[in-house]
């Protein structure tokens, strides 16, 4: 469950912090707001991903079918 919150939620809260800094049309401004995306792309959607495979491979083991 974390997995799908940290995978999701990041792709939302990214997204609106990209469509605000667009519509500042400053160039710095969107610069900033990309670096930070780029870093918690790699940081919470990463790790939201590994936690859903993880979840997923331990249900699978679970029910038998591995």
């Amino acid at each position: 469950m974390l997995g799908i919150v940290l995978f999701l939620g990041n792709i939302i809260g990214t997204g609106v912090w990209r469509a605000f800094a667009d519509r500042t049309r400053n160039a710095e401004v969107i610069a900033f707001a990309q670096r930070l995306v780029t870093l918690t792309d790699w940081a919470f959607t990463l790790s939201g991903v590994v936690l859903i495979l993880v979840g997923g491979y331990g249900m699978a083991s679970a029910a038998g079918m591995i």
